[in-house]
């Protein structure tokens, strides 16, 4: 087990425990206040009877659900007792709310102001016995990772454009240990010279993080041929380690920052992004639930269009393509047939008006973006999410980066079917206008909320309505 799942693992169990504790002293209020003892008999009988048992479970299951969508057990290696305290506080006020629906409301009372008493005391119980557990744990966890063997162990990558000492004396005195620092040649050299030379080194960096087991990467490149450097960060995405730059690198950006804590560390995460925990899993299940939803309604819709496709002309009816997806991973992506069977026989070709590839079917399918249905199965697997930057083919990406070096960025993400850079911008008949598209899917990284992402898709809705689509 990994130290990551143990400490996941170790505040899911105290927050079980201080949850089950709540459930029989909220129990035992609940028997007090509304005078039960007529009904239920003694105490006892009132909390440990089998409907008891089973309720508990289920309330101790809803707590830990909601806690975990509240993101507090995303970044368990990076807690803040003063972050904490809030993500406590609105998660109880919350879950309160719905357990008093659920588990007290339709109690028999004489007294109608009991029910206020009986939230006040469920919101204070959970929040006096959740909080200081969690305080504790954290504090503990804190002042463990102060100590030697605990420090955060890193891998330094490096060009011989940079200069290190800076880099390596500013991370000792975050208590940071180096493992290890690898330097890949660039300067003097042309593009194609550099690319090879990174590429060579790729092998040299992935048996380093196999051996040594670095908790974060920390990669400082300055001068040119930034583009290269997207196929190095490709190949780390899949190790899942955070990756951090220093804010001065141009592999920057100038990106938005957004600070967690008081750590004060000058390094910017590049697997990060500037969504925050909570969202990010309310995005999760909203994909997933939606996904789900919109399979089965549009399940008859998709065996007429199933059946069009067919008959249009010779071919198969699902289109399936390679894309590049989260942390650089490919993934094959689903749609509809559109386009005849030889349509990329000369090669990768982008779609424009009039373009004489596209069926009939085809074109109605594309005018109204029907054939992007098939996709919802993408996002039931994961590949995908319903609003993201637009997957793109690893031949065009490898002509992006040359014109936007920080593309790589967008893979911090999981792809979308619709993205604002298709409502605002539409479909890229050249590598021209997939630049200029770009500049929207960079802009929602930048924003990435959930009310953007609402604003994307009821502006998506707008246009399948207006059937604006090519």
């Amino acid at each position: 087990m990994s130290r990551t799942a143990y400490l996941r693992f170790r505040y899911i169990l105290s927050d079980c425990i201080s949850v089950t504790l709540c459930y029989f002293i909220f129990n035992c209020i609940r028997y007090t206040v509304e005078d039960k003892s007529p009904t239920f008999g003694e105490l006892y009988d009132f909390i440990f009877n089998l409907k008891a048992y089973v309720v508990g479970i289920i309330f101790v299951l809803f707590w830990i659900g909601l806690f975990a969508l509240s993101g507090y057990y995303n970044n368990v290696e990076n807690k803040s007792r003063l972050d904490e305290f809030p993500t406590t506080i609105i998660s109880t006020i919350i879950g309160s709310i719905i357990v008093f629906m659920g588990l007290v409301v339709d109690d028999v009372v004489l007294d109608t102001s009991v029910y206020l008493k009986l939230y006040f005391y469920l919101f204070s119980l959970m929040t006096i016995v959740v909080y200081p557990i969690r305080f504790i744990q954290t504090t503990i966890e804190i002042k463990r990772y102060k100590s030697l063997h605990e420090r955060d162990k890193i891998l330094l990558i490096m060009n011989d454009e940079a200069t290190s000492l800076p880099i390596e004396k500013t991370l000792r005195e975050e208590g940071k240990i180096i493992l290890d620092k690898i330097m890949i040649p660039t300067s003097n050299m042309q593009h194609q010279e550099a690319d090879i030379n990174i590429q060579q080194h790729i092998n040299e960096i992935e048996t380093c993080i196999t051996k040594r087991n670095p908790d974060i990467i920390v990669v400082y490149i300055e001068g040119k041929h930034l583009e290269c450097f997207s196929l190095l960060l490709y190949g780390l995405y899949k190790y899942k380690i955070p990756i951090k730059v220093p804010m001065r690198s141009m592999l920057f950006a100038g990106a938005k920052v957004k600070v967690r804590g008081m750590k004060g560390e000058p390094f910017i995460d590049l697997t990060d992004t500037n969504m925050s925990e909570w969202e990010k899993n309310v995005k999760w299940l909203f994909d997933k639930i939606c996904a789900l939803i919109l399979l089965i309604i549009t399940s008859p819709i998709m065996l007429i269009l199933a059946i069009s496709v067919k008959f249009s002309s010779k071919g198969p009816i699902i289109f399936r393509q390679e894309r590049i997806g989260l942390y650089g991973k490919p993934f094959m992506i689903y749609k509809f047939r559109t386009m005849y069977t030889e349509a990329e026989c000369n090669g990768p070709q982008l779609s424009k008006d009039g373009d004489k590839r596209i069926t009939k079917v085809g074109r109605t399918l594309r005018k109204y973006r029907l054939d992007e249905l098939p996709q919802f199965w993408n996002v039931l697997k994961g590949d995908m999410s319903f609003v993201g930057p637009r997957p793109e083919r690893s031949y065009y990406i490898k002509q992006l980066v040359n014109v936007a070096p920080y593309y790589y960025l967008l893979h911090n993400v999981r792809p979308g079917i619709t993205s604002w850079g298709m409502v605002k911008y539409g479909y890229a008949s050249n590598l021209k206008e997939m630049e200029e598209r770009l500049e929207f899917d960079w802009l929602y990284y930048e924003n990435m909320s959930l009310q953007l992402d609402l604003a994307v898709l009821c502006y998506t809705i707008y246009t399948l309505i207006k059937g604006s689509g090519k």
